[in-house]
């Protein structure tokens, strides 16, 4: 790594001062601002250490964010606190001891110790990077966090409970929903204790007036009603589209079109049609309803997964387990950069020394494929 000054003759400027920060031949650096003593860390890392797809230690200089001058460990460590420090949880139940540390490389870390005051347990202790960009959270800030989310998962309502809420603030004249094909626009009404369908023959765009679309197509005694006569035609998805309106609101036909998508991913199904009818159910969120309404399963034994919309067909850990090459050797595959990024395959049980190159691999005599995930590792879909 080298620092290039700004001098008399030639001016240097970047984002961090009167200086820049430039990486060796074969090397790459990444710059932030230390939240605590506001100083610039520098981590410098080699091309063969980010391909190689392996954890590695980058190699770490602090500097004197005003100047760009590489600061010794005696002049930053006055920069922090070294002292161990106790926090208890607001239930009483676990304690921590919180201490910033120096390894045998002469690298700061956090270290965690922590315990439980019910039953006198003390689990491994944990270790944290210490220089950060942002503020350290300890385990009983992510441990009251944590109690704080499932407090409001617990508010949320089950399909029925959501539909049964929508039901008893159902008003005469409230529009349930609109759609379109490619010709004619509908909307879906409550009169008269029932649900009524209008159309009209016209091309969707912004400024339709819906006050206009009218003429009466069809009645039916409930939204589930209508939703199984609109469904009933195999190619619906081709012919009609939804028109977004009141995003986030509570709509009646929420658990109609959830129920939908929880049968469509159950069985066989294309992404093509996944990904039509995925706007359909986008129209209808709100975040009033549990997250485990929505379901999804392993494309490949249907077990039960967690919802992931963007991967619709990706296989369980079980199933990862036993992908192999066309001649039935095990491979796994691993991110080859930092953050997540890049897909490699390896041969398993070589120590991600023999490489797999491709990222087509075997299933039960199906071909599945690995990539790099959205926001970092590995996902593994079944192939169409």
């Amino acid at each position: 790594m080298k620092i290039r000054k700004s001098t008399f003759f030639r001016k240097v400027k970047s984002e961090f001062g009167p200086f820049e920060i430039l990486a060796d031949e074969g090397c790459e650096v990444s710059v932030f601002i230390d939240y605590i003593s506001k100083l610039l860390v520098v981590r410098e890392s080699t091309d063969e250490q980010r391909k190689s797809g392996k954890p590695y230690l980058p190699k770490m200089h602090i500097l004197n964010p005003k100047n760009g001058d590489l600061i010794s460990r005696e002049e930053y460590e006055k920069y922090f606190d070294y002292s161990a420090r106790r926090q208890r949880s607001e239930d009483g139940k676990w304690e921590i001891i919180v201490q910033r540390k120096i390894d045998q490389n002469g690298i700061d870390y956090i270290e965690e110790s922590i315990k439980n005051l019910e039953t006198n347990e003390e689990l491994k202790p944990a270790k944290g990077v210490a220089f950060r960009q942002s503020n350290y959270e300890s385990w009983i800030d992510r441990y009251h966090e944590e109690i704080e989310r499932r407090k409001k998962l617990e508010s949320k309502l089950t399909l029925d409970q959501h539909y049964a809420k929508c039901l008893d603030n159902l008003k005469p004249n409230d529009l349930i929903y609109k759609y379109c094909s490619k010709n004619k626009v509908y909307k879906l009404v409550f009169q008269e204790n029932q649900f009524h369908l209008f159309t009209k023959d016209e091309i969707m765009n912004r400024d339709l007036n819906w006050d206009t679309v009218s003429q009466n197509k069809a009645t039916y005694n409930s939204v589930d009603d209508f939703w199984k006569d609109l469904t009933s035609d195999p190619n619906w998805l081709e012919i009609y589209q939804t028109v977004p309106f009141n995003f986030g609101a509570d709509k009646l036909i929420a658990k109609s079109i959830i129920q939908y998508h929880n049968d469509l991913v159950k069985g066989e199904f294309e992404t093509s049609k996944y990904k039509l009818f995925h706007k359909w159910k986008n129209g209808v969120f709100t975040d009033t309803i549990k997250r485990s309404e929505y379901k999804q399963y392993c494309s490949n034994c249907k077990k039960l997964v967690f919802h992931n919309a963007r991967y619709p067909k990706f296989i369980c850990d079980d199933c990862t387990e036993l992908i192999t090459d066309k001649e039935g050797r095990r491979i796994e595959f691993y991110n080859t950069e930092p953050l997540g990024h890049g897909c490699q395959g390896y041969y398993i049980g070589t120590e991600q020394k023999e490489k797999y190159d491709s990222n087509i691999g075997y299933l039960d005599n199906k071909e599945v494929f690995a990539e790099e995930a959205h926001f970092g590792g590995i996902v593994i879909q079944l192939k169409e």
